[in-house]
C-alpha cells in the first residue's frame, strides 16, 4: 500500500469511530461481583431514599426559626415535647417553640427542619432545653428523597460501579444489576528491539514496557487483558499474531509498527485481514 504522512485523529474523532461498533451483550450479576463494571441500563429508584427525613446527628429536632440568633451569650430556650427513638415514626408534628430529642437516624416530626447537635445544648430540667447554637433549615438533616427520588433515574446507563454506586444500589434494594460484558482485550507488542522485562537487553534493545502498562490500563477500565507476547518486525509473524488476537479478543491493542517506516508492517497487515477496514 502507498505510504503517506502519518495521520493522528483526535480523541473525539476516535470515540465517534468506536460508536460504529455494537456494544457487548449485557449480563445480570450479583451485587457483590458488580464492582468496577459498567451499568448497561438505567437504574430507576422504586422509592424515595431516604424514605423519610432523618436526623444526621444526635441532638434535638427544631424549627430553625425558633433558634435563630441563638449563641453562647444569647441562648434560646425550648420545651422538649417528645423523644424520637430510632425506627419510630413521630405521631404528631412539632409545635412552634418546642423541640424533640432525637438520635442519629431518627425520623423528624412534621414541622421540624433542622437538628441542633446535643453538644450545643443543655438540658435545664423540667422539660426545658437551652440552645447555644443557631441553626439553619437543613442543618444535620437527611431529607426525604435527598439521595434518590421514586420514579427518577438513580444511576444512568454507562456509569461505572464504584463503592459509592454499589452502596446506593444496596440502599435501593437492587441486588442484581444489569451490566455490560467484560471486553477481552488482546495486547500485541511488536518490534525486533524488544526483550521481556526480566531479560537484559542487548545493545540497541529495550525491555518490553507497553505490554505490562497496557494490560494495567485495560484492567483499570474494566476489561480483561490477553497479552499475546512479543512479535518481531516480520509481516508473517505480525499477521499470525493479529489473526490470533482478533480470534481471541473483542478488541486488539497493537504497540509498535504503526508508523510509516520501512519495517512498519502493522498497517498493511491489518488492511489485508479478512473483512477489515482502516478507519483512521
Amino acid at each position: 500500500m502507498d505510504k503517506g504522512f502519518f495521520r493522528v485523529v483526535s480523541p473525539r474523532e476516535f470515540i465517534a469511530l468506536l460508536g460504529r461498533f455494537p456494544p457487548l451483550a449485557p449480563e445480570t450479576v450479583d451485587l457483590d461481583t458488580a464492582h468496577g463494571r459498567f451499568l448497561a441500563l438505567d437504574v430507576p429508584a422504586a422509592e424515595d431514599l431516604p424514605p423519610r427525613s432523618r436526623a444526621a446527628m444526635d441532638g434535638y429536632a427544631v424549627r430553625a426559626a425558633d433558634v435563630f440568633g441563638a449563641g453562647e451569650s444569647n441562648p434560646a430556650y425550648l420545651d422538649c415535647v417528645m423523644d424520637v427513638p430510632i425506627g419510630v415514626l413521630p405521631d404528631r408534628p412539632l409545635p412552634p417553640g418546642s423541640c424533640a430529642r432525637i438520635v442519629t437516624g431518627g425520623m423528624l416530626p412534621g414541622g421540624a427542619d433542622a437538628v441542633v447537635m446535643v453538644e450545643h445544648t443543655l438540658d435545664m430540667g423540667a422539660g426545658t432545653v437551652e440552645f447555644r447554637r443557631s441553626a439553619a433549615p437543613g442543618d444535620h438533616v437527611m431529607f426525604q428523597g435527598e439521595d434518590a427520588r421514586a420514579g427518577e433515574t438513580a444511576l444512568p446507563a454507562g456509569r461505572r460501579l464504584r463503592a459509592q454506586e454499589i452502596g446506593l444500589l444496596a440502599a435501593l434494594g437492587v441486588t442484581r444489576p444489569t451490566v455490560g460484558g467484560v471486553p477481552r482485550v488482546a495486547v500485541v507488542s511488536t518490534g525486533d528491539e524488544l526483550v521481556p522485562a526480566h531479560a537484559t537487553p542487548p545493545p540497541g534493545g529495550i525491555r518490553d514496557v507497553n505490554t505490562h502498562a497496557l494490560c494495567c490500563l485495560v484492567r483499570d477500565y474494566g476489561g480483561f487483558p490477553l497479552p499475546l507476547g512479543l512479535v518481531p518486525d516480520e509481516q508473517a509473524a505480525i499477521r499470525d499474531a493479529l489473526t490470533r488476537a482478533v480470534a481471541a479478543g473483542d478488541m486488539v491493542l497493537v504497540s509498535g509498527g504503526s508508523s510509516v517506516g520501512a519495517r512498519d508492517f502493522t498497517l498493511a497487515t491489518l488492511a489485508d485481514l479478512p473483512d477489515s477496514e482502516i478507519l483512521a
